[in-house]
């Protein structure tokens, strides 16, 4: 389902519709905007966190690859303060 979702495969029958975008989607505009609307949670911590990145790095870098400047958002600070990290940690 990951690789029809992603454009990875097409599907051998009928169509896919996902928040009214029938994919794949060729639009770089439109993959975007419905990018911003979902997203992959990985399962597995072990395989999908980056062990070189801080836990600020791991919250900032989706939103950054969606073109939101994360790192003078509010959101993720908020979270880092609510985690209880140090304040002075923050990038």
């Amino acid at each position: 389902m990951i690789e029809l979702l992603f454009g990875l495969r097409a599907p051998q029958e009928g169509r896919i519709k996902v928040l009214g975008h029938t994919l794949p989607i060729t639009s770089g505009k439109e993959r975007l905007a419905l990018c911003k609307q979902i997203q992959l949670i990985p399962q597995e911590p072990h395989t999908s966190l980056n062990p070189y990145y801080t836990v600020a790095q791991v919250l900032i870098e989706p939103l950054e690859s969606l073109g939101i400047e994360a790192t003078t958002s509010k959101k993720p600070k908020e979270h880092w303060k609510k985690l209880g990290f140090d304040q002075s940690y923050w990038p």
